[in-house]
Formats: structure tokens, sequence, C-alpha cells
């Protein structure tokens, strides 16, 4: 009973001190009513691809949310499905401007500290931040020779 009892004890503090403290976030911009892109390139009205310079860059947006859980990832305090196509369509429309390009995506997690508490005791909430950034730019019209 000895032997199996240092054999539990290290099991048992792996799986308290491993736990995944954060949170998940499903990200989507389904109904924007202009181009959005990764890339600093879209596609024109005729379908041509179209490369947006830094001089065309008229706003650089950023929008976040926090996602929140509890018992590790088990358990949301939030709604999970983020679709940002109102704050895009708002931005496009209150800035002039014909697409966002160069989108990015970046998650954070809570600091250490609170990550660690999380992760020992499940019922103490825990967070991560999605941060969107993109540029807001005028694509000029293609010229065709």
């Amino acid at each position: 009973m000895k032997a199996l009892n240092h054999f539990l004890f290290p099991v048992a503090c792996a799986i308290i001190l491993t736990g995944c403290a954060g949170a998940s976030c499903h990200l989507t911009a389904s109904s924007v009513a202009q181009p959005v892109s990764c890339t600093p390139c879209v596609y024109d009205a005729s379908g041509n691809i179209v490369k947006a310079t830094p001089q065309e860059v008229v706003r650089h947006i950023t929008i976040s949310k926090y996602n929140w859980t509890m018992l590790w990832t088990a358990v949301p305090l939030n709604n999970r499905n983020w679709d940002i196509s109102t704050n895009l369509n708002e931005m496009l429309q209150s800035t002039p401007g014909d697409a966002v390009v160069n989108v990015t995506v970046t998650a954070e997690s809570c600091d250490l500290f609170d990550g660690f508490i999380a992760d020992l005791i499940p019922l103490i909430p825990s967070y991560t931040r999605t941060t969107v950034q993109g540029d807001i730019v005028r694509i000029p019209q293609a010229t065709h020779e």
C-alpha cells in the first residue's frame, strides 16, 4: 500500500499542476460589406488582385474581447462565438475605406499568477484576451491598358 501511495502522490500532483487555465474563442466576420483580408491584397471589382500600400491606409483598427472560463476550459462564462461583422461594418461606414487588410488575431492568456491559481483551483475563473487588428484602406481603381 505504501508503494501505491508513493506512486499516486506524484501522479496527483502532476495532474493538479498541469491544468489548463484559459479560454477559447471562435472568431468570424461572416457579413462584412467590404473585403477583409489577412494580407495587404484584396480583389477589385473586376476580380484583379490589388495590393494596398501604406499610403492608402485610412485608419488602423483594434477590437478586443475577453473570454472567460471556469473548471479549466470546461465551463465557458461568456459566448465563445464572436462575429466581428457588426464592428467592422460600423468602422467601415464611419471611415471612408474600401477594405480591411493586414488583419491579425492574437490571443493572450491571463498573467502567470492568475493562471497558476486558476490551474490549482479550477473554480477561479480564467480568461483569454482576443485582439483583432487591421488597416482600413482605400483601394485605387484598377487601371487596364
